[in-house]
């Protein structure tokens, strides 16, 4: 019975001193402060300092939409030094949310702060602005605009330039769309007149609605004053490469300084894209844009530059092959064998995306000849040739292939096989 009794009396001493213990932390003992909450439409950040002379594993933030926290979530926040901080994501706009802040040290239950509250924002106008206008002819002109922000996490549905012969344009003026979402854009504004002065803003829209950009304006170009110039041909299109021939034919009301080929994967490139330059003054010139990306359709303009700006051709739109391979050759039969001589030939039938720079046969009395054996070469290109193959010996096997050479490499084509018998007396 003593035993007993003791027992009771120890088990009764640990209940009260773990009571004692989860009693350290309290309202008294354990303080937040310089709390500093800054809420944005979707996201809170939360930081501050405790006071606390004990230990802490972890501050918590219990946060929700119920006063009583039922609904809330728990998010554990970076703890250094006695301070804290932790951002939250996710949340919904115009919304007040409750939190309080849950802190363990190590006792078997955890000490919770007064609830308290915030309210996040509601979604703003995005921020946009307009950057200077180059590319300007006569009746249009390049835009440039970027949006810095999306009025606190909303999406930018619509983006673009406007422009009008007043000042502050809108989208009720004229206008052009450039895509969505953050980040710069160029526009092609077109259909102006020569020799005005034009206003324009770049403008973005969310939710909220529609906001502008700064004000920029340009003068368009007088009629007569810009170059002529035109793309006349192009040719030479394989996986990564084309050549393009232009002419500049008329100068304009000065001298032609500069005049190239600029293309974009977008319609209606200007310089401020790739391009290359291509001498100066008027007459033909023509130019091979290489290192380009496979099965790509690529717009291409000329453009020529004299003392009152940059005039712009026709466009035309190139699409790359696929990835280049070597060419297709087949190997034709030998025909017309004579005492000492045949003719053997072949097909070009596929250039592998690359101009056929030379073809031919070649012959061996082992199987599988190469040009490191006998060969002739009979020019260049795809399609049917021929070759004569001379000081043949009769009663002897010869093998024989096409072949055919691109910028990858040599192919060949099929193995054929022919004698010339010996003479009967």
């Amino acid at each position: 019975m003593k035993y007993y009794k003791l027992t009771v009396i120890l088990l009764a001493f640990m209940v009260l001193a773990g009571c004692k213990k989860d009693s350290d932390v309290n309202i008294t003992t354990f303080k937040i402060t310089k709390e500093k909450i800054v809420a944005d439409a979707l996201s809170v950040r939360m930081e501050g300092e405790y006071d606390y002379a004990g230990k802490i594993n972890s501050i918590e933030v219990k946060i929700g939409q119920n006063a009583d926290l039922s609904d809330a979530e728990n998010y554990r926040t970076i703890v250094n030094d006695k301070q804290f901080n932790v951002t939250i994501t996710g949340l919904q706009p115009v919304v007040d949310y409750y939190y309080c802040y849950e802190i363990d040290y190590g006792a078997s239950s955890t000490f919770l702060t007064n609830v308290k509250s915030f309210a996040t924002e509601d979604f703003q106008l995005p921020i946009v602005k307009t950057g200077e206008v180059d590319g300007i002819q006569a009746n249009t002109a390049s835009g440039h605009g970027e949006v810095t922000t999306d009025g606190g996490g909303d999406q930018i549905s619509v983006r673009g330039m406007c422009w009008s012969l007043s000042h502050n344009p809108t989208i009720g003026d004229f206008y052009v769309y450039a895509g969505t979402g953050l980040g710069t854009f160029d526009c092609v504004m077109s259909e102006l007149q020569p020799d005005q002065t034009y206003y324009v803003r770049a403008f973005a829209g969310n939710s909220k609605g529609i906001a502008y950009g700064n004000e920029v304006s340009f003068t368009t170009a007088p009629v007569g004053s810009l170059p002529t110039v035109t793309i006349d041909d192009y040719s030479n299109v394989s996986a990564t490469s084309f050549a393009v021939t232009a002419t500049v034919s008329e100068q304009g009301a000065s001298a032609v300084i500069v005049r190239g080929i600029c293309w974009n994967t977008s319609p209606s490139p200007v310089m401020d894209n790739n391009h290359e330059s291509c001498g100066e003054g008027i007459g033909s010139f023509s130019r091979t844009i290489t290192n380009l990306a496979t099965n790509t359709k690529y717009y291409v303009r000329a453009y020529a530059v004299n003392g009152h700006g940059v005039a712009y051709s026709n466009e035309v739109t190139i699409t790359l092959e696929s990835e280049m391979t070597v060419p297709t050759v087949v190997t034709k039969d030998v025909v017309s064998i004579l005492d000492n001589m045949a003719t053997g030939g072949g097909n070009v039938v596929e250039d592998g995306g690359s101009e056929v720079t030379e073809r031919g046969i070649c012959w061996s009395t082992s199987h599988n000849p190469t040009v490191d054996d006998m060969y002739l070469t009979s020019g260049s290109g795809m399609g049917v040739f021929s070759c004569q193959m001379t000081d043949l010996e009769q009663d002897v096997t010869y093998y024989v292939r096409a072949y055919a050479v691109n910028a990858l490499g040599m192919a060949y084509g099929n193995e054929v096989s022919f004698v010339i018998p010996s003479k009967k007396h």
